[in-house]
């Protein structure tokens, strides 16, 4: 049975809130990058049992159009990090490289250098999410030999079959706007075959998603529709999820609004009386 980490980028609900239904998250270190005191707070307030994935912050790449290419400037950004991870502790260190570190340049040569190097032994498991030209299936050829390093996937869309561990990350693009329960329960098939995976949902609506996958992937929760049925009813479901909850702030706002609605009509009705009277 595949050991599944369903989250969020970044917390998008009260923390306190996130962790009582999802035990994972991905955050975003940017340049500066915080000090180590707050780092290690931050871990030891989510706690040890919480699976935290990083990114790097793209400051570590320099110039955008020629990364790596400064030495003394990569060496000082992987120090940085460096500090920084080990205060953090995550089980995950994600590397998104920019759009001119394509295939057969100079640039791909010193990023492979780099992970294998450096890079692949700051965390358990590495990912690289490759930007702009790149197909999966190239970037899996030129990192097959580095222990680690996984290459980010989109599960719907990319073939993970074969691979031990998955980091995916859900973007809910095209034709992928939702995920209704036909999509979610899809990824958690094709990840039923890993031992370990990571599923990042990086949408609006990002906490439903992944807390019904992880529902779904636990066999909690069966799903009520298939890929093909309509995806309003998605919406239904996951309203009245949010209710049994306790999640029916947005509810009772209606129901003001209902009320509000109420005492205007009546007050028009008083209105009404009194022109009728003063005629």
């Amino acid at each position: 049975m595949t050991l599944l980490h369903v989250g969020t980028a970044n917390f998008d609900q009260p923390r306190d809130r996130y962790k009582t239904r999802l035990h994972f998250v991905e955050l975003e270190l940017r340049s500066p990058l915080p000090a180590p005191k707050r780092l290690q707070k931050l871990r030891s307030e989510v706690g040890e049992d919480f699976v935290l994935a990083a990114i790097a912050p793209t400051t570590l790449f320099g110039d955008e159009d020629s990364p790596l290419r400064d030495a003394a400037h990569t060496r000082a950004e992987v120090d940085r990090l460096q500090n920084a991870v080990k205060a953090l502790a995550p089980d995950v260190l994600v590397f998104r490289t920019p759009k001119a570190l394509r295939p057969g340049t100079a640039a791909l040569e010193r990023w492979i250098t780099l992970c294998r190097d450096r890079l692949c032994k700051m965390a358990r498991v590495v990912v690289w999410e490759p930007t702009g030209v790149w197909e999966r299936e190239a970037a899996l050829e030129v990192t097959a030999d580095i222990e680690n390093l996984i290459v980010c996937a989109d599960p719907l869309h990319d073939d993970v079959s074969g691979e031990s561990h998955v980091y995916a990350r859900l973007r809910g693009l095209g034709v992928d706007s939702r995920y209704n329960d036909g999509k979610l329960e899809d990824i958690a098939e094709k990840l039923a075959e890993c031992e370990e995976a990571w599923v990042v949902f990086a949408t609006p609506t990002a906490f439903k998603e992944a807390t019904r996958l992880d529902a779904i992937a636990q066999g909690q929760i069966t799903p009520a529709y298939s890929s093909a049925d309509d995806e309003d009813g998605d919406d239904e479901d996951d309203e009245d999820g949010d209710d049994e909850d306790g999640d029916d702030e947005d509810g009772d706002d209606e129901d003001d609004e209902d009320e509000d609605e109420d005492d205007e009509d009546d007050e028009d009705d008083e209105d009404d009386e009194d022109e009728e009277d003063d005629s």
